[in-house]
C-alpha cells in the first residue's frame, strides 16, 4: 500500500515518514554516523551507547542496516562491498573472518538483503555506490533463477518502485557468482546441483523472452521506459546467457555447493573471484 502511494504521488517512500522495519544485516570495516550522533561500528560488534536500537546482536549476525533517513554520514575504508544473497553465506563469511582474512590482503563489506533486498538495504548500497565510486560492488547470488532476479533488483530494481529507480538502482553493481560456467571451473560435484523445477524453468523462460541484449541502460533510459514497468527484467547478453545455460542444464546450483569442494571451498572461490577487483 505504501509503494502504491508514492507511486501515485511520484515521490520516495521516505516523504511519507513510513519506515519499514530493519531486515538488511552489515558486517566489516565501516562506520554509520547517525543523524542524533550515534554511531554504529559494524566491526566492533558493539555501538557507541547501547541504548542504540540498531545495536550488535552478536558476532555472527551483523548490524542492522538503518533507514538512510537516518544516517547522517558512512565512514570506511574498505576496498569493495559485497552483497551476498543468503543470510546463511553472510553469517558463515563473517564467522571464518573473511573481510580481513590473510588471504584476502583487503578490506572489505559483507551486506545481505536476507532474498529480496527492503528499501533500507537497497538505499545504503546506493549511498555506498555515489560516495565511494571508485569501489567495487559485487554480488554473490545462487546459481538459479531467483539469485539473478534479486541481483537484478539492486542493480535496476524492481517494477513497484520503478518512479524511485535514480534513488535506488545500482548501475555498476557486477555479478560474480556464482555462474553457470562456475560449476566446471570450480569442479563443483554434479551431486549438488539441483533438478530445475517447473517454477524455475518459466521464470527462466520468461526472463529469456523478455530479455533486451542490446544494451545496459543508462539512469536517464531507465526513467524514460519506467523500468521494469514494461518488461520484468532487462539483461545483457551476459545476464541472457545466464539464463540459458540453466535451462539448458536443467540444474541449479546454490552457493553452498562450494563446500563440498573443501571446508573452506566458499572462501576460496571468492578469494579467486575477488582478485580481479583488488589487485
Amino acid at each position: 500500500i505504501v509503494d502504491d502511494i508514492s507511486c501515485h504521488y511520484n515521490v520516495p517512500r521516505s516523504s511519507l515518514n513510513v519506515t519499514a522495519a530493519s531486515k538488511g544485516l552489515i558486517f566489516g570495516p565501516v562506520k554509520i554516523i547517525l543523524k542524533n550522533g550515534k554511531a554504529l561500528d559494524c566491526m566492533s560488534f558493539s555501538s557507541q551507547e547501547d541504548t542504540n536500537s540498531f545495536s550488535r546482536f552478536s558476532d555472527e549476525q551483523g548490524t542492522l542496516i538503518p533507514p538512510i533517513s537516518q544516517v547522517a554520514e558512512i565512514q570506511s575504508k574498505a576496498k569493495c562491498m559485497i552483497i551476498i544473497e543468503k543470510e546463511a553465506t553472510f553469517r558463515y563469511l563473517v564467522s571464518i573472518g573473511f573481510c580481513r582474512s590473510l588471504q584476502l590482503q583487503q578490506d572489505c563489506i559483507l551486506v545481505t538483503g536476507k532474498g529480496y533486498p527492503d528499501l533500507s538495504t537497497r538505499q545504503l548500497v546506493k549511498y555506498f555506490s555515489t560516495h565511494f565510486s571508485t569501489k567495487p560492488i559485487l554480488a554473490l547470488m545462487d546459481n538459479d533463477p531467483h539469485g539473478l532476479d534479486i541481483y537484478a533488483t539492486y542493480k535496476w530494481g524492481a517494477r513497484a518502485m520503478a518512479f524511485d529507480v535514480l534513488n535506488l538502482a545500482v548501475n555498476n553493481l557486477e555479478l560474480i557468482g556464482l555462474r553457470c560456467q562456475d560449476r566446471e571451473d570450480f569442479h563443483i560435484p554434479t551431486e549438488s546441483w539441483i533438478p530445475m523445477t517447473d517454477r524455475d524453468r518459466l521464470k527462466c523462460t520468461a526472463m529469456v523472452r523478455t530479455c533486451s541484449l542490446d544494451e545496459t541502460p543508462g539512469e536517464s533510459q531507465l526513467v524514460e521506459r519506467g523500468w521494469r514497468d514494461t518488461v520484468d527484467i532487462q539483461l545483457t547478453s551476459q545476464g541472457h546467457r545466464e539464463y540459458m545455460q540453466l535451462l539448458e542444464s536443467d540444474h541449479k546450483c546454490e552457493l553452498q555447493a562450494l563446500n563440498a569442494i573443501g571446508p573452506y571451498g566458499l572462501s576460496n572461490y571468492l578469494t579467486k573471484k575477488l582478485s580481479k577487483y583488488l589487485s
